[in-house]
């Protein structure tokens, strides 16, 4: 195979680059503007591995393509993957931070409605919740002190009364 110029394509690699191009690009949109995007998607599954495998060979290509051209190419392929994997990442940290304080926020109303409605539950069976349980508790401890007081109270008069 001798080497092309630049402006030359290969009429083989030409047609297979235009298959893979329509292969990649079919799962990604449905068929009719009729359907929704939804709708297709959960109506046809997405092979994640072919469409990994198919990302891969494009990589190995660009990587072939720039390796002949040797103008740079491979390198300013390399700048503008780093460039979107950054931006990548960031997006993807601030999705997740998004999630897990929207996941939070509705752990934390489901937790309060639960409580709610099993103290409901527990108030219409006649049980004690516990914010009653807690009140009783320093209602109890109240009156203890109050008992406290009296009896000291009373043992002072007792000694009182023997004094005289």
């Amino acid at each position: 195979m001798g080497r092309q110029r630049k402006d030359q394509v290969d009429p083989e690699l030409a047609e297979l680059d235009q298959d893979s191009h329509e292969r990649a690009l079919a799962p990604l949109s449905p068929p009719d503007l009729s359907e929704s995007r939804a709708s297709w998607l959960k109506r046809r599954p997405v092979d994640f591995r072919k469409y990994t495998h198919q990302i891969w060979l494009a990589g190995l290509g660009a990587f072939s393509r720039a390796e002949n051209e040797r103008s740079g190419l491979f390198d300013s392929l390399v700048k503008v993957g780093e460039e979107l994997e950054s931006r990548t990442t960031e997006l993807a940290e601030s999705t997740v931070d998004t999630i897990t304080d929207r996941v939070q926020e509705t752990y934390d109303r489901v937790e309060r409605t639960l409580d709610d409605r099993v103290n409901s539950t527990a108030s219409r069976l006649g049980l004690v919740s516990q914010r009653d349980w807690t009140e009783m508790l320093s209602q109890l401890e109240a009156q203890q002190r109050q008992l406290d007081r009296i009896e000291s109270m009373l043992k002072q008069l007792c000694q009182y009364q023997s004094n005289e």
